[in-house]
Parts: C-alpha cells; structure tokens; sequence
C-alpha cells in the first residue's frame, strides 16, 4: 500500500503594495511563515508572480533580472553564494567578474567592502571554514561589490555578536544617508532598525497587516518599560509584573503612561532610587503584540 501526501496550493502572498524611493528604508516584519522571504524573492526576480505585477526602476524583475544584477544587492540569509573552496577574497574576486568589475576598478571594490565589514583578517581564509557570522558578513560583502541603489536583506544578522549587528547597521545607514540607497530588511532581530529604516511592512498570512512609519507601528501599545535602580538590594515583594535583577538592584516593570507617576511614587517609598529610565516599547514587545492578534 502506497500513501500520497495531498497537495494543497498555498497562496504565498495577497494583495501586498507598496512603493519606496531612493534612500528609503523599509523594514519588512512578521511571523515564521507570513511571506517575507517570499516578498524578497520576488523583488529580487527569482520567483515569478501567478498575479499582480512588480516593477524595479519600471523593469518586470524577472525578465530583466541580468540587466538589473547590478543595481541591487541580494542577501538570503541561510542561503550561501560563496563557493565553500574558494577564500574570501578569490570568492569577492569571482563575484567582481561576473558584475563586470575589471582591473583596478575591482580592486578598489574589494578593498572598499573588505574594509566596511572588517574581512581584511580572513581574505586568505577558504569560505568553507567562515563562522556563521563571517560568513554572513562575506554576503553582504557580496551584495554591496556593484555599488547597489538596492539592498534587498533577508535576515542578514544571523550570526553576528551585538558589535557586528552594530557595525552593519551603522554601514547600512550610512550608505542609505550619503549615497541614497534604498533598503527593503527582513528580520527576526530587530533592536537598532529604527535608527536605519523609518517605514514597516508587517505580513500575516500572506497578507498586509500594517504598513506606515515605525513610529505609527506602536499606536495602542498602552505601556512603557518603566527601569529603577536602587543604591541598596530591593527587599520588598515587587509588584505584580516585574522583575528584579542585578542582585535586587535592579526593578524592571511596563507601566501604563498615566500611571507612571504613582508607580514611581511607590519606589521612592521602598527605597533610594539612584536612576529611572523609561523607554517606548521594543520593536520586539510590539511584533509579540501583533502575533498574538
């Protein structure tokens, strides 16, 4: 007796439009299985359309995907371009010919991004002996050689420690800041995008859920992460949702905005407060939010 798995069609994703234009930055959010990488493929002329249509520079991404090669930068996380044989450098080199870099031209390319991502230690070293985060760095590496007008980034922090995730993104700024390059960036880890990119896609099933500023992202969250640092241990019970750290040191809590006032009143009357902080909700709180509706 044979068994046949049924097929079913699943449609990737619905109804999904937007535009950017040069030295935007769009992030693109969402749960496992809501159509990011798939929105990235796209864009990218990899996977064709059944409907609808997309337009890079008013090109069919698909049709002309060699003629654009040049003027976007494509990084898919868990999906590796570097051939694991060659090094870094002969891999850059590779991926310089085939943009159409020649001579010094290329040289310069490959000096330029090896120094931008810190690669100059391991030029020498076989693609297949990278960490994940060399590795990743190597990507992007990759992606950035022709001097794109678009970066399309598909969890491109994989691997990288939080100095890494700093320097990428302080890169990516500045290339969007001083040479107008537009950023479309897919990604679970999202402390610092704000900073980089000021617009959101949030998918759900395929579908749009948001789309609007970063700033309009947190619209209805109705508390802030309240922090206290104390100059002796907290010895009393904390109240009900926070937590205590650092040797009781620290008290960590999200407090509605008007209620803020009498929360600190009441840790004033606990014990010396030496520091208060209160910070907007991270992007990480606000994206738990929206999955969970």
């Amino acid at each position: 007796m044979i068994f046949r798995r049924a097929k079913e069609e699943v449609q990737a994703l619905r109804g999904v439009t937007f535009s950017l234009g040069p030295g935007e930055g769009l992030a693109l959010l969402g749960g496992n299985g809501a159509g990011k990488s798939t929105l990235i493929k796209v864009l990218a002329g990899i996977l064709l359309p059944r409907e609808g249509e997309v337009r890079l520079w008013g090109l069919d991404p698909w049709r002309f995907r060699t003629r654009l090669a040049q003027r976007y930068g494509l990084v898919l996380g868990g999906r590796s371009r570097l051939s694991p044989l060659l090094s870094v450098e002969e891999n850059l080199k590779l991926w310089g010919a085939l943009y159409g870099l020649v001579g010094a031209h290329a040289k310069r390319r490959i000096q330029e991004v090896a120094e931008a991502l810190d690669l100059n230690p391991i030029l020498g070293v076989a693609a297949s002996r990278l960490s994940l985060g060399q590795r990743n760095r190597a990507e992007l590496a990759l992606a950035l050689l022709p001097e794109p007008e678009l970066l399309l980034l598909d969890e491109p922090f994989i691997g990288l420690d939080a100095l890494g995730r700093k320097s990428v993104l302080n890169l990516l700024e500045t290339l969007k800041a001083h040479r107008g390059v537009t950023l479309i960036l897919a990604s679970h880890e999202l402390s610092g995008v704000e900073g980089v990119l000021e617009r959101a896609l949030v998918l759900r099933r395929g579908e749009v859920a948001f789309l609007g500023d970063l700033s309009a992202f947190r619209t209805g969250l109705d508390f802030r992460r309240v922090k206290v640092i104390f100059h002796e241990p907290f010895q009393e019970n904390p109240p009900p949702g926070a937590t205590v750290s650092e040797g009781g040191y620290v008290l960590e809590a999200k407090v509605s905005p008007e209620e803020i006032p009498g929360f600190l009143s009441r840790m004033l009357a606990l014990g010396r407060v030496r520091e208060v902080s209160v910070q907007e909700p991270s992007l990480e709180e606000v994206m738990e939010v929206w999955l969970r509706t």
